[in-house]
């Protein structure tokens, strides 16, 4: 019994410890530090997916837009920037969201992402 009490303190300590990391900027000084060319995006893109998962569309965009600033050829960039540009809408930022779809309209019109801001640019210009 004394062993499951201590895991389970263990595990409410570590993400105690692991949010505190997380809230005081210590997370994306480490991924800035640790830039790796290959894996860096896939961290952040991961981090991004979870943030959208919890609804939190300005966190996310944030991890989005460093991978879109630091990782312009990024395999999934395309994918990148449709959700950057579907999280601007929801935090109401239109002529941000415009902005991205643009660059997916111009860039990558036979994405299925340049597609779908297209569709999505003609539904808001007006």
């Amino acid at each position: 019994m004394k062993k499951i009490i201590f895991f389970l303190l263990s595990v409410i300590w570590f993400f105690h410890w692991f949010s505190g990391w997380v809230k005081t900027g210590g997370m994306d000084r480490a991924i800035a530090e640790h830039k790796n060319q290959r894996f860096t995006p896939k961290v952040l893109r991961g981090i991004a997916e979870v943030y959208n998962i919890f609804q939190e569309p300005e966190r996310s965009s944030y991890y989005y837009r460093w991978i879109v600033d630091e990782y312009p050829d990024e395999k999934d960039i395309a994918r990148v920037r449709w959700n950057l540009g579907r999280n601007y809408e929801e935090t109401k930022n239109k002529h941000l969201a415009l902005e991205q779809y643009m660059v997916l309209i111009t860039s990558y019109s036979k994405t299925q992402e340049g597609q779908l801001a297209l569709n999505r640019y003609n539904q808001m210009r007006f």
